[in-house]
């Protein structure tokens, strides 16, 4: 009979957990607020119904997590799954049920992790977000804010040594404007609060940046902090990043990921009046994101050889809406909070990769705005990062951005030399793993002409086909390429394929079908067949006329 030991191993690998649970604490590039929780425990359950001794190695994996959504678990039940219980999820928690929550969690042992999705808060003593706080025994908090909300504490209490704390708010960078500026104090206050008793503990931490000021960071040491996210909007600038950076001597992830309001001008993450004679602060840091980066920001000589993941981005995602959606934004919601995607030029990545020693990147994010250094930039990026594994590049084109798009019909591939830029991935050879937006005329809907979104789905899922099939034939030693791109369901995504070398020489690309399912539709296959038949059909008929 096998060991407790080993079917503990069985029913853990059954168990499928969704990426926002084993994967937020491994990468930058790792998209929090787009993650939710799920457990999917069917092949676990079966598992565990063979016989009485797997059921018993298997219960500790089956009760690990409690998930309350509406009405609380009977108390019957929770008696019995107590001892296995690590982490509680609370989905949308109601505002007359918290001290029940609070006693529900005191008796669950081994509670060491509170999750809170969709929490709502307002200025009332009876709506405040004190309850997550007082478990003694958690060390993690995750906290998913809804729109409009923040985090709110009202009374004194003693905060229990968290080692982890998260607060995200999916979307509330749209509606940043609704939020009073005395609601971003009392959420500052609220953060402040919890933060500054967990300092000697702390390992990771995610928060908005509109509710941090740089002077509590840097105000006293973070010894064990080895994660710091923010997102949002800016933080206030009232002191300088190396600052913050020389309190927190563990810290080997950085994430800035925040965005500027329209026609501020990106701060440097390291002013060049700053002092400073280490070569770098974070000896430690292996994970960096920034975004509008300064091709002149000092920080990039200073990084550090144990760099192995580094994203240069924009904020909000520049492919988040169309030229046109963003133009009428401003147009029509002039007195709205509206924000900057700066776009990085080829020439400061060429700067910037010029200084940059990245021969251990193996991981990176790059987007930019097309100009005539593009070129001569990603030569540089090959040559700055010979063991680069995984490359995700976003190259825009440098076209007007006014309601009517490009103001004109164009053609699929115009403005991106897909030829020559597949020519220079050719120089990437340790490349496995490719993913590009390139930004092609058909990748969103553009323009105003009604024909020219009804009758795209087709020809762009062969157009964007064949120019995988180009970036595959100068680069065969991929395993995956991605193109960014529309699916026939009105969603953007990453169409991917993985690459087969046939031993004639051929390079044939295998789609990979996710969630939307094919690209292409029944319907397309039947238009395809239709379009070969008519032209077989026009061929016949010019032969009989000629043999007549």
């Amino acid at each position: 009979m096998l060991s407790s030991d080993i079917l503990g191993l069985i029913g853990y690998q059954l168990l499928v957990t969704n990426p926002y649970y084993d994967g937020r604490n491994r990468s930058v590039f790792f998209e929090f607020g787009h993650g939710h929780f799920e457990r999917h425990t069917s092949d676990l359950i079966a598992f565990s119904m063979t016989c009485r001794h797997i059921r018993t190695a298997c219960m500790p994996l089956l009760f690990k997590c409690l998930v309350i959504t509406t009405a609380l678990p009977d108390p019957a039940v929770v008696e019995v799954v107590s001892p296995y219980i690590q982490i509680a999820v609370v989905v949308a928690p109601e505002l007359n049920l918290h001290e029940a929550y609070s006693t529900l969690f005191g008796q669950l042992p081994q509670l060491s992790e509170l999750h809170v999705h969709e929490l709502r808060t307002a200025s009332t003593g009876t709506d405040s977000s004190d309850w997550i706080f007082r478990l003694p025994r958690v060390e993690t908090v995750v906290l998913h804010m809804r729109y409009g909300s923040e985090l709110l504490l009202t009374s004194a209490f003693a905060v229990p040594p968290l080692r982890e704390f998260t607060m995200i708010a999916p979307g509330r960078l749209d509606r940043l404007s609704q939020l009073s500026f005395e609601q971003i104090i009392w959420e500052n206050a609220a953060l402040e609060y919890v933060l500054d008793h967990v300092r000697q503990t702390l390992r990771v931490l995610r928060v908005p940046g509109e509710s941090m000021r740089l002077s509590f960071l840097s105000a006293a040491l973070w010894p064990r902090l080895s994660r710091l996210v923010l997102f949002g909007e800016c933080p206030l600038y009232d002191t300088s990043w190396p600052a913050v950076i020389r309190v927190m001597p563990a810290l080997h992830s950085f994430v800035l990921d925040v965005a500027l309001p329209r026609h501020a001008t990106p701060p440097m993450l390291w002013p060049r009046d700053v002092d400073g004679s280490d070569t770098t602060e974070t000896p430690a840091l292996r994970g960096l994101m920034l975004t509008s980066p300064r091709p002149d920001d000092p920080v990039f000589a200073r990084l550090p050889p144990t760099l192995t993941e580094l994203s240069l981005r924009e904020a909000p995602r520049y492919n988040c809406y169309t030229r046109s959606e963003r133009a009428q934004m401003i147009r029509f919601f002039p007195s709205a909070r509206h924000y900057e995607s700066t776009l990085l030029s080829s020439r400061g990545a060429l700067q910037i990769f010029s200084v940059l020693q990245g021969r251990h990147i193996a991981s990176l994010e790059l987007v930019v705005r097309e100009d005539a250094f593009e070129l001569e930039m990603l030569a540089r990026v090959a040559e700055a990062c010979p063991t680069l594994a995984w490359f995700e590049f976003h190259r825009y084109r440098d076209v007007p951005e006014d309601h009517t798009g490009d103001g004109r019909r164009s053609t699929p591939g115009e403005g991106v030399p897909t030829a020559s830029l597949a020519l220079a991935f050719s120089a990437f050879r340790s490349l496995r793993a490719l993913r590009l937006n390139l930004d092609f005329p058909l990748t969103f809907h553009e323009y105003t002409q009604r024909d020219g979104i009804l009758q795209t789905d087709y020809p762009r899922a062969v157009f964007v086909q064949s120019q995988a099939q180009i970036f595959a034939d100068n680069a065969a030693w991929l395993s995956t390429l991605a193109i960014y791109t529309r699916h026939r369901r009105e969603e953007n995504y990453w169409r991917t394929w993985s690459l087969q070398n046939l031993p004639t020489g051929v390079v044939v690309l295998n789609e990979e079908i996710g969630r939307l399912g094919p690209h292409l539709s029944p319907d397309d296959f039947e238009m395809e067949h239709k379009e070969k038949g008519r032209f077989r059909r026009l061929v016949d008929r010019l032969v009989h006329r000629l043999r007549g």
